[in-house]
């Protein structure tokens, strides 16, 4: 029995996006609209609780590769005609993390390439915003006596004085116990 009331005709809806993923599987522009349909209008919920449960069940994929067909959907859709020969999600997911407005330039450079995957994420990688390195000390090394203390900083835990103070208040403890 299925979840889902059949209002407005959604069960006819439902098994025919369903047939559609079932044959296109290989053809992820079709797959993923369908599967775009079913996820966002809820006709999974025909048959099934959640999206998740649908697609385990239904074509024994996860729900993250659902939706990575979804998103190279949507992703096709936004470069257009100059996307005619992309044959694979595959091909497409890089671009799904640039910025709505740079995925055709960067298709279009890689295009230049061939537009295989690895010329996309080339072309991706150049318009990714680059990550500063944040400057994390390197080890501090203190011989003492009978041995050697050292202190590997992170990056939360640079400032030289706070360690000192911690490390101060550490060995402060251990005489105590000691003691």
């Amino acid at each position: 029995m299925g979840l889902f009331s059949n209002t407005d005709g959604k069960k006819e809806r439902w098994e025919s996006l369903r047939q559609t993923v079932d044959l296109g599987l290989k053809h992820f522009q079709r797959t993923g609209k369908a599967l775009k349909e079913i996820r966002d209008d809820e006709l999974y919920r025909i048959q099934y609780a959640t999206f998740e449960q649908c697609c385990e069940a239904e074509w024994k994929i996860t729900v993250r590769h659902a939706d990575r067909l979804v998103a190279a959907y949507e992703t096709s859709l936004e470069i257009g005609p100059v996307g005619q020969n992309v044959v694979s999600e595959r091909q497409l997911r890089p671009l799904t993390t640039l910025p709505v407005g740079q995925r055709r330039a960067a298709f279009e450079e890689a295009s230049e390439d061939g537009a295989t995957a690895e010329a996309i994420e080339r072309a991706v990688a150049k318009r990714r915003p680059r990550k500063k390195k944040s400057a994390v000390m390197k080890p501090l090394r203190f011989r003492l006596p009978g041995g050697t203390i050292t202190i590997t900083p992170n990056r939360k835990f640079t400032d030289l004085p706070t360690i000192l103070a911690h490390l101060h208040q550490v060995i402060e403890q251990r005489s105590r116990e000691a003691a």
